[in-house]
């Protein structure tokens, strides 16, 4: 394994968009457990391969929240959408939608 891909774990770094990012990379991307704090003040946790999310919890402006699979910044997969009434939509998502409700 050359230098450039061994997985490292920096201190917390901030990009040019603002965003607060502390996470293992490989490759110069996002690999493994990370924490991105956007600048515009959503919160994601969760799980990258190759600077790809792939599962975590969003947390959004106004209280919304999303759990689970996810490809990109889009819900993708098995997961949860919560509410800020408490309200909760779990099943199967693409690309935002839900395709296939398993619990409302």
């Amino acid at each position: 394994m050359s230098p450039g891909q061994r997985t490292t774990k920096r201190l917390p770094e901030t990009n040019r968009n603002g965003n607060k990012i502390y996470g293992h990379w490989r490759n110069n991307q996002l690999h493994g457990e990370a924490e991105v704090m956007y600048s515009n003040g959503v919160i994601f946790k969760g799980t990258y391969q190759n600077g790809i999310k792939v599962k975590g919890h969003f947390q959004f402006l106004h209280g919304y929240e999303y759990i689970g699979n996810c490809l990109g910044n889009k819900f993708n997969g098995e997961g949860t959408l919560l509410f800020p009434s408490g309200k909760m939509i779990t099943g199967e998502w693409k690309d935002y939608s839900i395709v296939d409700k398993g619990k409302i």
